[in-house]
């Protein structure tokens, strides 16, 4: 018959095996089961110098590990906490830790190309430029942009009208690419970075003015294309609000070179006269959408025009802005300098 020692050590036995079976098992599950059952792609980055620690909190925080201290054990266990590589991957939440590893430690560092995407493209042009870069065709982009069916995931899309695609809200930026990207990645991406530059504040200076995002962002590709200055976009921007609100057309030769696709500094009278909707020759206010996708800086522009009292303006061929504030004094300003 054992005694009350042995009888206590057997059971503090038994309660330790317990224990450790209990751990051993919650671990394995935790490297084995993804965080996810649904596939979701997520590019995550990771610095030259980045710790362990540092790593382990960022993936915690995409929602690709649940555990910090289970991703960190199995770096310790399998010897590889110090053969991490640093760089842009492209993670899935259905990965597990044991997978996740493999791609971390192996380098499987995919996102390998730039494209530079110049402010005040619209969507042929950008697509144009990635049939170039052998990404996709141009015509893959632009259908793509005009199915995209994701804007639910995206506020600033609230005001826009149905029917429209996302012209105007492909910010123009570089950025790196995966060599498999697909069109969808690459307006995700960018739709990501409009997000990020668009901040809060912004929004909220908007709002303040009564004014949607969507009129915002038409109204700033006119200004991306007709000046190239903060200075004149701000003026610009307020001589177009002060027409918008006496009900005078815009008159803007970037939206007949929209219709036309030519890239004439002044359009021919003719084109001027065509019957389009984009045309604002031909009709008054702000064209049913964005003419091309505008920059950071006009953007700002419309939120925050600089008060002035012209009405008219024009470009000379080396780029200087003439203001005036008569059709009479526009007319002859024509005469000298585009003549």
């Amino acid at each position: 018959m054992l005694s009350p020692v042995f009888k206590k050590i057997g059971i503090l036995i038994a309660v330790a095996v317990v224990v450790i079976v209990i751990v051993i098992a919650s671990f394995i599950s935790r490297i084995t089961k993804p965080v996810s059952a649904t596939s979701e792609q997520v590019d995550f980055l990771i610095a030259k110098g980045s710790g362990v620690d540092q790593i382990a909190d960022s993936l915690l925080e995409e929602n690709l590990i649940s555990k910090r201290w289970a991703f960190k054990l199995y770096l310790v266990l399998t010897n590889n906490d110090n053969q991490i590589k640093a760089g842009q991957f492209q993670l899935d939440r259905s990965l597990n830790i044991v997978e996740l590893t493999d791609i971390l430690v192996g380098g499987r560092v995919d996102e390998d190309l730039a494209i530079t995407i110049i402010e005040g493209w619209n969507n042929r042009e950008i697509g144009e430029y990635l049939e170039k870069k052998e990404v996709v065709s141009q015509s893959e982009f632009l259908t793509a942009v005009k199915n995209f069916n994701q804007e639910a995931d995206y506020d600033f899309f609230a005001d826009k009208p149905a029917g429209l695609d996302v012209e105007g809200f492909l910010f123009p930026d570089t950025y790196r690419i995966f060599k498999e990207a697909t069109a969808d990645d690459i307006i995700r991406k960018m739709l990501d970075n409009f997000d990020q530059k668009l901040t809060a504040d912004l929004k909220t200076e908007i709002n303040k003015q009564n004014k949607t995002i969507f009129e915002v962002i038409t109204l700033a590709s006119i200004i991306e294309k007709e000046l190239s200055t903060d200075d004149d976009r701000a003026i610009a921007a307020d001589l177009f609000y002060r027409r918008l609100e006496i009900g005078m057309p815009l008159q803007s030769d970037a939206t007949v070179n929209y219709v036309t696709r030519k890239k004439d500094l002044q359009p021919l009278i003719e084109d001027t006269k065509i019957n389009d909707p984009y045309n604002t020759y031909q009709n008054r206010g702000l064209p049913p959408g964005p003419i091309s996708n505008p920059s950071l800086s006009a953007i700002k522009a419309v939120i925050f025009p600089r008060p002035n009292d012209y009405f008219y303006f024009l470009t000379t061929k080396d780029g200087q802005v003439i203001y005036s504030r008569t059709h009479e004094e526009h007319v002859a300003n024509k005469q000298k300098y585009l003549n």
